[in-house]
């Protein structure tokens, strides 16, 4: 992965001094350098809190449109991101709009986003993020449905990132760790779940379907764990 640049590193700092860094519970002693962590949005508040305060180093997947012209970005993130899924109304998702359309390349350059395709261009975001697990760092998966807005607790998930598992597999012959995660935007906590094995998912689950339900369900028992603990 290229390392950030200098004006990005400065900008993580003076961020670090407005945003406090939230409670993180993770129950691992240690984790392999290569993970495939997967976990929730938490609407725009997931990707910010991971990005400056995540314990392990690692290059995110997001969506192809974040990395096309500003034009493309601004209708992007006036449709579909603050009107659709985050329900804002139409002076605030453009004034967003227009701002974050201009930081966002930016931004996603430093954090060595990989981008996401529906077509047969995914076998970019799979060669590009096996090229970033071969030097020993992690990946980053928000693959939750949001078609309908960002939810506490999550019904799907998309199937890419089972794709790039397999795929990685059979190029590595390395049974990557998956990794659930998630963020509680109300108590500002981060929460990172047992390694859950490729293999093992197989022998226990009939389907792929079932194999991501039981990943969807384990993520969501950390948010029911962490609700537990806050009474």
């Amino acid at each position: 992965m290229k390392r950030p640049s200098l004006l990005f590193r400065f900008l993580k700092r003076i961020l670090k001094l407005f945003i406090k860094k939230p409670k993180i519970i993770d129950f691992n002693q240690s984790l392999p350098k290569r993970v495939l962590f997967v976990g929730n949005h938490a609407a725009t508040k997931g990707p910010l809190f991971l990005a400056l305060y995540f314990p392990y180093s690692f290059a995110p997947w997001g969506t192809f449109e974040m990395t096309l012209s500003y034009k493309e970005r601004f209708k992007y993130l006036y449709h579909v991101i603050y009107q659709k899924k985050l329900k804002m109304g139409k002076l605030v998702s453009f004034l967003l709009s227009f701002f974050f359309a201009i930081v966002s390349k930016f931004l996603y350059r430093n954090v060595n986003l990989i981008p996401t395709y529906k077509d047969g261009r995914l076998i970019k975001t799979f060669k590009e993020s096996r090229n970033v697990l071969n030097q020993d760092h992690s990946i980053l998966v928000f693959p939750e449905n949001s078609e309908d807005g960002y939810q506490d607790e999550m019904d799907t998930y998309y199937r890419g990132f089972l794709a790039f598992h397999r795929y990685y597999l059979n190029m590595e012959k390395i049974d990557l760790p998956i990794v659930p995660f998630y963020f509680d935007r109300k108590s500002k906590t981060i929460l990172i779940g047992k390694p859950l094995q490729y293999k093992t998912l197989k022998s226990l689950c009939e389907s792929e379907a079932s194999m991501l339900k039981l990943i969807v369900n384990y993520t969501n028992h950390l948010h029911q764990y962490l609700k537990e603990q806050l009474g």
